[in-house]
């Protein structure tokens, strides 16, 4: 913990003083806007950090105890993003008798014990008051998400993705879109250039917080993580949780690409980055070939008790279906589902086309439709049998 403390304090620091390198980033310009940004949001960043990391050290000394806690068949929910990951978590979130995940609140604010312990008494009092507060945190979230909002609402209290945990670690690729210059935050998504210890501090911390969420809201349910880009971090996953089952969403490349760059456009002219596109593209597209390869490959070697990969095209025509074969595959069968899990939602605002982004064909049908094939020909693909409610993106 001390050493990911030490490195996660190193690179936050040359993050911010890199930053002002003018003329040095071609895909950070350092423009009026972001040294705002950059003198504004970056020490209030760096503070909610340090607080983490009293929470971490508080943990330690306070709840120790949470080493021991036992991590029993996990359900990791992965694959490429824009594939119905979104989906599938909060279809599987809803049945919270069986299942226990990760909220806003706890993700980004309180992934100590020891904050949670303090943010549960203040919502408690908040509560008592009408929920002001709460009504000022969720505003100030949607003003800073923006456009995003269309397409990943975001709420204290809404099922979120836990890599965001990452965050203390240094270890968080949507980082990367604030600092797009940080080759170690282009290695966060597929953990491929990183060297073994490295991988396993990352992996052994991430591991940490889980324990510690199950120590506070108990082991009677089993863990339910949802992170789209998490396909690289499947392997050493599965090594760290043996018993861990992983459901894995895929989709056409094209399309995947283009609803994903289209995403993360709001948070590039958040972070006033890359204002032609060309590096997240070349990014993105570039650990896209590599999840699509590592996915291909682990059809190859693990079994279908642990692996089970749905296509997008079948979940929104097949949903619940889907998701029942998938827990009927697996080690360990899914709880109790209903159709439909989530209200349905109005036609998507998010509109997004290849075109807009110069996505060729000739380089997706060499780099990504090959490995796309080959998953959709393996054992773990689930396919559906009968008709059912269909879902959306």
């Amino acid at each position: 913990m001390a050493a990911v403390f030490f490195r996660s304090l190193t690179l936050h620091l040359s993050w911010f003083i890199r930053s002002f390198w003018p003329g040095k980033h071609p895909a950070a310009p350092l423009s009026g806007y972001r040294i705002c940004i950059l003198l504004l949001g970056m020490p209030l960043f760096a503070c909610l950090q340090c607080l983490h990391w009293l929470g971490f050290l508080a943990d330690e000394i306070f709840f120790r105890a949470y080493r021991k806690v036992p991590v029993h068949a996990p359900i990791f929910i992965t694959g490429i993003p824009r594939s119905g990951t979104t989906y599938v978590h909060r279809t599987l979130a809803a049945d919270n008798a069986h299942f226990c995940t990760v909220s806003t609140w706890e993700a980004l604010l309180a992934p100590s014990i020891t904050e949670r312990k303090i943010l549960t008494g203040l919502r408690s009092i908040d509560r008592f008051c009408g929920s002001p507060l709460k009504r000022l945190v969720d505003h100030l979230i949607a003003q800073a998400t923006g456009d995003l909002a269309n397409i990943h609402a975001v709420t204290l209290n809404d099922v979120e993705e836990d890599y965001l945990w990452l965050l203390p670690a240094g270890g968080c690729f949507i980082l990367s879109l604030a600092f797009p210059f940080s080759k170690w935050l282009s290695n966060m998504s597929t953990l491929q250039d990183l060297p073994d210890a490295k991988k396993k501090q990352l992996v052994d911390f991430y591991a940490r917080c889980v324990q510690k969420h199950l120590y506070f809201h108990g082991t009677e349910r089993r863990f339910l993580s949802k992170n789209a880009a998490f396909a690289g971090w499947i392997d050493p996953l599965q090594k760290r949780f043996p018993e861990a089952c992983f459901l894995a969403c895929v989709r056409h490349p094209t399309q995947a690409l283009s609803s994903q760059l289209s995403s993360l456009r709001p948070a590039r002219e958040l972070f006033a980055t890359d204002p032609d596109g060309s590096h997240i593209k070349k990014l993105i597209t570039d650990v896209f070939t590599q999840n699509y390869t590592t996915l291909a490959s682990l059809t190859e070697t693990m079994p279908t008790t642990h692996l089970a990969i749905m296509d997008q095209s079948d979940l929104r025509t097949h949903d619940i279906v889907m998701l029942r074969l998938a827990g009927q595959r697996l080690a360990s069968p899914l709880g109790e589902l209903k159709s439909p899990s989530v209200p349905n939602k109005p036609t998507p605002i998010h509109q997004h086309s290849a075109a807009d982004y110069g996505l060729k064909n000739k380089q997706i049908e060499v780099c990504l439709l090959p490995a796309y094939q080959a998953i959709l020909r393996s054992d773990q693909r689930i396919q559906p049998e009968t008709q059912d409610d269909g879902t959306e993106d």
